[in-house]
């Protein structure tokens, strides 16, 4: 959270230059604020400004002072999403249905250099009736299909549960996706099997014959019908 200690901010960014500093601001900033900042991101470029609230009046200051930045906003909807791509964001939190459409909703994102961030552990929704399978949310065990699409992922809840969840996101995960590929080579392999083979043409064989008599006895009955119509 920002709070004038540019002294320390540096410190800070120096200390963690190899990864991106995310600084949350509260409150409007002053133009020499602004500046000042401007000034400190352009000897770290790791530094990018979250501002909790959202103001349209004062984007436009944001937006001149050309430092890295984007909101604490949840975007449900395209039209969000799309006036926050013309505003210049560093990055956009993606939930609810919008969620649903994330591998469109990415590929604007990142042709404009946007990262997307999202709540994989919560379920979502605007209406609070709707049925949690319709919610959006991701499992852990497929995580992995949103790469390349997600960002970040972010865990919504108390600070002290973080670790188990990046455990059963990250550890967890990873083995339940091991165990799905075992899986799945072992049922290509029962696939191949000369037993299985043999039984599946069997079992098409008897399926024709089956529909051959269900032919033959429907066939006539509609016939009988037809001729007591007429």
């Amino acid at each position: 959270t920002y709070s004038n200690r540019n002294d320390v901010l540096i410190d800070f960014l120096e200390e963690f230059k190899d990864k991106r500093v995310n600084l949350t601001i509260e409150k409007q900033l002053t133009d020499s604020e602004l500046k000042l900042l401007k000034t400190i991101s352009d000897s770290y470029p790791n530094l990018f400004l979250r501002f909790e609230f959202y103001d349209y009046n004062y984007t436009e200051n944001i937006c001149e002072s050309g430092v890295p930045y984007f909101f604490a906003r949840h975007v449900n909807n395209w039209d969000e999403f799309l006036g926050l791509i013309d505003l210049g964001v560093s990055d956009i939190y993606v939930v609810e249905d919008l969620g649903f459409e994330l591998a469109n909703v990415a590929k604007i994102a990142h042709e404009n250099d946007v990262r997307i961030r999202v709540y994989p552990n919560v379920a979502q929704s605007q209406w609070k009736d709707t049925p949690d399978f319709k919610k959006f949310w991701i499992r852990p065990e497929d995580i992995h299909l949103y790469d390349g699409i997600i960002d970040v992922c972010e865990f919504f809840g108390e600070p002290k549960y973080i670790p188990t969840l990046l455990k059963i996101y990250k550890e967890d995960a990873k083995e339940a996706k091991e165990f799905q590929h075992k899986l799945y080579i072992a049922k290509k392999e029962l696939d191949e099997h000369p037993l299985v083979k043999e039984y599946l043409s069997a079992f098409s064989e008897v399926r024709k014959i089956y529909e051959n008599i269900e032919h033959e006895i429907l066939g006539n009955f509609q016939h009988k019908c037809e001729h007591k119509v007429d």
